[in-house]
């Protein structure tokens, strides 16, 4: 580790002074990158909500295909059994 570590004086101010040329860069670097995480809010919220309703919509469809299939065993199974009752009179 030492190694990255400037051993003078001429070392250590070139350091310096890259440390302050390349800290506006930084700033600048981080201030796009807050800006772009601000930008993808609104759209990342706008998906959010789509993939709900999505959700919710496909929840309803298959609650009703599951009562509209349930109705239909019902309805099939009590005709079977009249079936049955009268083919055995």
């Amino acid at each position: 580790m030492s190694s990255l570590l400037p051993a003078s004086r001429v070392g250590q101010q070139a350091a310096e002074v890259f440390k302050d040329t390349a800290q506006p860069l930084v700033d600048d670097l981080t201030d796009t990158a807050k800006g772009v995480a601000e930008n993808l809010k609104e759209p990342a919220q706008q998906a959010i909500e789509e993939v709900s309703s999505t959700t919710t919509d496909a929840v309803d469809t298959v609650r009703e295909d599951a009562t509209s299939a349930a109705t239909d065993v019902k309805d099939h199974t009590a005709d079977a059994k009249d079936t049955v009752q009268h083919a055995a009179r």
